[in-house]
């Protein structure tokens, strides 16, 4: 592979294209070629055998526990999902 095609840059190229959503032939040029980043992304998203999980999964998972680890937080994130909206049903009073 050549210095802009090889696993990093294949790899940072998938995680600009998961940060910005963008179409894969809007890929900038200072990446490796879109159709190689694409297969790239396609073989590792597949989940692993004996796993719900695939290659991007883990990684993903991994750098995310390694930035909050660096930062002094917990490991494991944690959220809440709150619902605020109420309902107000007055029939007929």
């Amino acid at each position: 592979m050549s210095s802009k095609g090889g696993p990093i840059d294949v790899f940072n190229a998938v995680l600009y294209e998961l940060r910005t959503g963008a179409q894969w032939r809007q890929l900038p040029h200072d990446f490796p070629k879109w159709q190689t980043v694409y297969t790239y992304f396609a073989m590792w998203s597949k989940p692993l055998a004996n796993s719900e999980y695939s290659l991007i999964d883990l990684l993903l998972k991994k750098i995310v526990a390694r930035e909050r680890l660096r930062m002094g937080r917990s490991v494991r994130t944690s959220f809440v999902i709150l619902d605020a909206q109420s309902v107000n049903d007055n029939k007929g009073s």
